[in-house]
């Protein structure tokens, strides 16, 4: 079916022009023209400079924020003729009447209901781009305040970013390249009565004032406001630029953003530093009591033994992990500078450093107490040394190397349903580095495994007589007793409390409660059972009247600051954590209206002359962005014309097309 016959009105001025210039409507071919690579580079090259001067001089970002976009009726002065009577600029409206102003190009959703003055939108930026392509010289406005004030700003980045040598170059080459991109006009001599099809190129190698509204058109195009098409029929063929199409705007869902795992390892890391609270709470409980000893250097093993018994392994493992994910992701900031927002990067504090750092030997802890099960009588020399070596390693490669979040663009389509669905996967925001992990859990594996076997080799071995079946091997390898007995060995209550048995006396019986099993012993009944006996130290008056040497005391006060440290420093973790926690992104204060959105129109534009091999990172003051993300609702604009860009570029090769055809 003929396209005339379809459309009606197959006689009229628009389809006798199109016949005689492009061929039968049936023979036209529509072809989506790519921006050229040049074109491309320059405008990347634009952009970069853009950002980087308004992060330099905040009073720019005032100019361009402050301005408003004003829309204006060009005309090229070829056209600007009273005996010229105009039917339209689109090929596929073929039932336009004669009228006295230049009409609008053509757009595929265009239902040809209304015949459009060409109108064209200025901003600060467009504007800014337009001068250094034609090189300062604009005629754009005509009396209108507004368009002189947009003119203004626009002049004012021009001289900031107009003297670079290198924009101007990359312009000129640029211009060769889009010398045959125009719009078109339907029209008719009043005076003689000859219909004629007039043509404007965008952009011409004469010092034409249209060139600024033609470096305009271009800059529309490289954002996917307009599309370029390749009418190609039996007689000619001619590329013209569309309408200007608007963009989709989304605002994010909140529910977008995973959160469930984050707030459980939270509610987990919250339980472990509660349930370390309450052993501490018992410890020193006892270690104010009057009577007894107590062996001071036994709480540097708080958390080694403490941990295992008050807590778990599996918890233990998993608060550690939650570390070795927390130092293997980028410390970020979605920043507002000099009116610009952009991603920051942050160097995480020192002592911030030192402390997740030592949080990650939790997985050191718990490799050492398994390891408790075969080498025993070296654990008390070589786990200190080989979890203090991994702390020091994992700090000094957070410090020398720390985490940068970057972007990838690799752009991959597949067609699902012929000139109707396509699938894409465009990219990848690398927050966070698995290959991070992997090395921070191999430095403490590498650590375990180099002491502990130097630790076999040298005979670092500290053999222990039996011990009772309610002392946990942990306990058994790392802790000192208060008396050596031939038999057996005997702990003193507050060592008892850290093991997880509790010691109480009620009716003048001494008797001792069993975390681990639950079960409340009667020491004076359990003693007569032997070899595996449950012993304490003696309470009797000689012991009690045994002065401690000042070392021991201070070693006592040494490691009982060691355990309270610990403890706290469990509860700045914490505290440290909980924004990151916040979602499953471990991201620190991501959210819909900011990051979300600003990484949403990030991608769209860099979509535009990125979209593959392309890798960089984030915090960069190119990539920044004068939208403000700092209010209740922020939207994501995409243009509508990106689906069929990215559906012909898919489609255009030919190995595509091959291996399209063999998965069918």
């Amino acid at each position: 079916m003929q396209y005339r016959a379809y459309a009606g009105g197959g006689n009229g001025p628009v389809a006798h022009l199109t016949r005689n210039v492009l061929g039968p409507y049936g023979s036209i071919d529509a072809k989506v023209v790519p921006a050229p690579a040049s074109l491309v580079t320059a405008f990347a090259e634009f952009s970069t400079a853009f950002a980087v001067a308004l992060h330099a001089d905040s009073t720019l970002v005032s100019f361009v924020t402050e301005s408003t976009d004003v829309v204006i009726n060009p005309v090229p002065m070829s056209w600007a003729s009273p005996s010229l009577a105009f039917y339209g600029g689109s090929l596929l409206c073929v039932q336009g009447n004669p009228v006295d102003y230049v009409q609008e190009s053509f757009g595929f959703d265009d239902a040809c209901l209304a015949q459009n003055e060409l109108a064209v939108t200025l901003s600060a930026t467009n504007l800014a781009f337009a001068l250094i392509g034609a090189q300062g010289m604009a005629s754009l406005c005509s009396g209108g305040v507004a368009c002189q004030e947009v003119l203004s700003t626009a002049q004012i980045l021009y001289n900031h970013l107009g003297a670079q040598p290198t924009l101007a170059s990359l312009f000129q080459a640029a211009a060769a390249d889009v010398i045959d991109v125009c719009l078109v006009q339907y029209a008719a001599n009043i005076t003689s009565g000859n219909l004629l099809f007039l043509t404007q190129s965008l952009v011409t190698n004469l010092d034409d004032p249209w060139n600024a509204v033609g470096w305009v058109y271009l800059f529309d195009w490289l954002v996917q406001n307009r599309e370029v098409v390749l009418f190609q029929g039996d007689v000619d063929s001619v590329t013209i630029i569309s309408k200007a199409y608007a963009t989709r705007s989304f605002a994010p869902s909140a529910l977008e953003i995973p959160q469930s795992a984050g707030r459980y390892v939270h509610y987990l890391n919250l339980y472990i530093s509660g349930m370390l609270a309450v052993a501490t709470s018992f410890i020193l409980f006892h270690a104010i009591q009057p009577k007894g000893g107590m062996m001071g250097r036994n709480f540097f093993h708080f958390n080694r033994v403490a941990g295992s018994t008050w807590v778990g392994r599996i918890f233990l493992f998993i608060r550690g992990m939650t570390a070795v994910i927390f130092l293997s992701t980028s410390c970020v900031s979605f920043t507002n500078q000099s009116a610009l927002t952009q991603l920051a990067w942050n160097h995480m504090p020192v002592q911030e450093v030192l402390l997740v750092s030592g949080e990650a030997t939790w997985v050191v802890y718990v490799v050492q107490d398994l390891l408790v099960a075969f080498v025993s009588d070296y654990s008390y020399v070589a786990a200190p040394i080989s979890s203090s070596l991994a702390w020091s390693l994992i700090f000094l490669v957070e410090i020398t190397s720390p985490i940068k979040a970057s972007i990838t663009l690799e752009r991959t389509c597949a067609t699902l349903v012929s000139a109707k669905q396509i699938s894409c996967n465009s990219g990848v925001v690398e927050f966070g580095r698995f290959g991070r992990a992997v090395t921070i859990l191999a430095v403490q594996a590498g650590s375990v495994l180099l002491v502990y076997s130097i630790a076999v080799v040298r005979r670092w071995r500290r053999r222990v007589p039996p011990m009772s079946l309610l002392i946990s091997g942990s306990a058994e390898a790392y802790l000192d007793p208060l008396n050596d007995h031939t038999t057996t060995m005997s702990f003193d209550t507050v060592t008892c409390v850290m093991c997880g048995l509790l010691v109480f006396h009620f009716r003048s019986t001494k008797y001792v409660f069993d975390l681990k099993s639950w079960v409340v012993f009667n020491m004076s009944e359990s003693n007569r059972v032997s070899p595996a006996t449950l012993s304490t130290a003696p309470t009797d008056k000689n012991n009690e009247s045994r002065p401690f040497g000042l070392w021991h005391r201070a070693v006592a006060f040494g490691g009982l600051g060691y355990m309270i440290s610990s403890l706290s420093g469990s509860i700045l973790y914490i505290s440290s954590m909980e924004l990151n926690m916040a979602n499953d992104f471990w991201w620190a204060h991501f959210n819909t209206t900011g990051t979300h959105a600003y990484l949403g129109n990030w991608y769209s534009r860099q979509l535009l002359f990125n979209p593959n091999e392309f890798s960089d990172t984030l915090d960069q003051a190119k990539y920044g962005d004068d939208n403000q993300y700092n209010t209740s609702s922020s939207a994501i604009s995409v243009s509508q014309l990106y689906p069929k860009i990215a559906q012909f570029e898919a489609t255009k090769n030919i190995e595509n097309a091959i291996q399209g055809l063999r998965q069918m």
